[in-house]
């Protein structure tokens, strides 16, 4: 396999408990992060990595419903769960996906696999663009030896954090957006109350939230900013 598209996922967010099975739109947010990952053509497999904890379990038993694929290890050390995935779906990158961005971009995680290929990075991601529509990718030999030596937590739990702090030791390129696109004000991810009330309202102006592609989404969040100010 070349390319495994994981979706981190648990349901302990200090911030937003639970958020990741929010309603939204008729679904929970975790189903518009599924599917819209689905959808991105750069992707081999996707996987769903949740912990073993019991607060977990529905994020699981929602995966398997689903049909896809559901790897259970530790709740804190998110490395660990990128190397369990890896070694039960082998591959030579990861793409690494947040269960709170339901409007990710399957045209970005496109995009960024190129990247990576073409400019045999270590590790690559999606710039400028909306936060929460993003990704990034890491080259699974170097993320092998990052689990092996990483002894710092932040290191282990935000996976890309080693090789931003270790760039003069790795292979680093990002994809730049095209022009309308580069909107890093426009903030489509779920952490607080405030930005779940905000996807309602974009979700509303949205008529096909699992497939639209981003500018929509941005389109959207203009408008629901000038209603609110209203």
């Amino acid at each position: 396999m070349r390319v495994l598209g994981v979706i981190q996922c648990r349901m302990s967010s200090s911030r937003l408990p639970g958020k990741a099975l929010a309603e939204l739109g008729g679904r929970t947010v975790l189903e518009w992060v599924i599917a819209r990952s689905c959808l991105a053509g750069g992707l081999d497999k996707v996987v769903l990595a949740t912990s073993t904890d019991a607060s977990d379990d529905s994020v699981a038993e929602l995966g398997s419903r689903l049909g896809i694929a559901v790897v259970r290890g530790d709740l804190d050390d998110v490395l660990s769960r990128y190397m369990l995935a890896l070694s039960l779906y082998p591959a030579e990158a990861v793409v690494r996906i947040t269960a709170d961005n339901p409007l990710t971009d399957f045209v970005s995680i496109d995009q960024v696999c190129r990247l990576f290929f073409s400019e045999e990075l270590d590790y690559g991601y999606a710039a400028r663009i909306p936060y929460g529509a993003g990704v990034d990718i890491f080259r699974t030999s170097m993320l092998e030896k990052v689990a092996v030596g990483a002894t710092c937590k932040r290191h282990r739990e935000h996976i890309n954090t080693w090789f931003l702090d270790n760039h003069l030791s790795c292979r680093i390129g990002s994809v730049s957006p095209p022009m309308g696109l580069d909107r890093p004000d426009v903030r489509l991810t779920l952490d607080t109350r405030d930005d779940l009330e905000r996807l309602r309202m974009i979700f509303r102006e949205l008529s096909q939230p699992e497939s639209c592609p981003l500018s929509e989404s941005i389109d959207a969040y203009d408008r629901v900013g000038i209603n609110r100010q209203d």
